[in-house]
């Protein structure tokens, strides 16, 4: 986890379930959430988390491989068109009468 992830963590340990009920109640009954800072923790320099924490996310990868897959697809299947044109001619008709 990375290091400012775990100040906010830190920061809603204290609430209870309670006080989130009472954060979305109507106005006699509306409390505000007290939050209060958010102060990072660790010792400072680049956590393992901060790194790791950095991705691609996996819809992107699954999207990616999907459209591999239909690309390859779709040259399958259209890559016989242009021989069907050049082998397989169709006859030409005259507008003059014989």
């Amino acid at each position: 986890m990375s290091d400012t992830l775990c100040g906010q963590v830190s920061k809603m340990s204290g609430m209870t379930f309670a006080d989130l009920i009472m954060s979305v109640l109507p106005f006699p009954l509306h409390k505000d959430l007290s939050g209060g800072d958010v102060t990072p923790c660790g010792s400072g320099g680049t956590a393992f988390g901060m790194v790791c924490s950095f991705s691609i996310p996996i819809i992107t990868i699954v999207a990616l491989i999907l459209l591999l897959i239909f690309v390859k697809l779709l040259d399958i299947i259209f890559f016989w068109m242009p021989f069907f044109q050049i082998c397989l001619p169709l006859p030409k008709f005259s507008a003059k009468e014989s």
